[in-house]
């Protein structure tokens, strides 16, 4: 499980694991009221991570069957002029492991203006 746009502390979204019913999980600080990103996942699988930024979370997973695949969890600069920051982090990344990989999230992109709020 994944939660974006987390706008507390590390600490405060690792201490919910328990209480959401799993038993490990990683976080990264939002700063200040904007962004934050927490993963979640139970012992049947095993997480590893690769590499975290204030814009992702990159993980390799191995699960019951011991398939290994990597997942990149996003949320996207909400500044327009600042979205690049979040593409570029994207680019670093891309050729690090051959694994399938899939990435989601929040891009904060849309592709008309009127899917945006208030337009």
């Amino acid at each position: 499980l994944c939660i974006l746009e987390t706008q507390v502390e590390r600490t405060r979204v690792e201490s919910l694991a328990g209480s959401i019913g799993f038993t490990n999980s990683f976080a990264v600080s939002s700063s200040g009221r904007s962004g934050g990103l927490g993963i979640f996942w139970n012992d049947e699988i095993k997480v590893e991570v690769n590499g975290y930024s204030e814009y992702h979370i990159d993980v390799l997973v191995d699960d019951l069957m011991d398939t290994r695949i990597r997942l990149t969890f996003v949320y996207g600069e909400a500044q327009v002029s600042e979205r690049y920051k979040t593409w570029d982090m994207l680019r670093g990344i891309v050729g690090s492991g051959g694994l399938p990989w899939a990435v989601m999230g929040d891009f904060n992109e849309v592709l008309h203006a009127s899917e945006h709020d208030g337009v």
